[in-house]
């Protein structure tokens, strides 16, 4: 009864492994396969960080931290 139910609604319930799932309608899919690349330059902390792992690799963030004077920020 649900699949009847979200398939008028452009999902499939679908059993998979024992299981449920929602997967997109194939005749939807499309509207979800946009693709954008933009392309940007690193800063020069992340070349320098890069630089860094690359020449003394394995590296700690630690030793990172040390090679460059600074502290190292999660997330970039």
């Amino acid at each position: 009864e649900l699949v009847e139910s979200y398939a008028q609604r452009g999902v499939n319930l679908i059993r998979i492994a024992g299981g449920w799932a929602f997967r997109t309608a194939s005749d939807l899919a499309f509207l979800l396969r946009e693709e954008v690349t933009r392309e940007r330059k690193l800063s020069a902390a992340a070349v320098e960080t890069l630089a860094i792992i690359a020449y003394h690799q394995p590296v700690t963030r630690g030793e990172i931290e040390e090679i460059r004077g600074v502290s190292v920020s999660r997330g970039t």
